[in-house]
């Protein structure tokens, strides 16, 4: 990032699905995956886009998504108590 790359660059993956580097981080801190609260709190503070659709499948049904959402999940679930760092990140 320092180097000028786009936090809010898009993704597509090969069934057309198309996600952002927060989404994927933000699924991350979600999962409890280890640096992933950081790694969405830094691309938050970036100014990366918490409102970017990404698509994820549960159970064979792709669900539209946004990062914003999976922080909010995740303090919901209290998969990553992190996750508050994320939300605050975006106000």
């Amino acid at each position: 990032m320092e180097k000028g790359a786009d936090v809010d660059v898009v993704v597509v993956e090969s069934d057309g699905a198309e996600s952002t580097p927060l989404w994927w981080a933000a699924v991350a801190a979600h999962a409890g995956a280890a640096g992933g609260v950081e790694l969405a709190t830094l691309l938050a503070e970036r100014g990366a886009d918490v409102n970017a659709f990404g698509i994820h499948k549960a159970y064979g049904v792709r669900k539209e998504s946004t990062p914003l959402w999976w922080a909010a999940r995740a303090v919901h679930d209290g998969a990553a108590g992190g996750a508050w760092r994320i939300l605050r990140a975006t106000s």
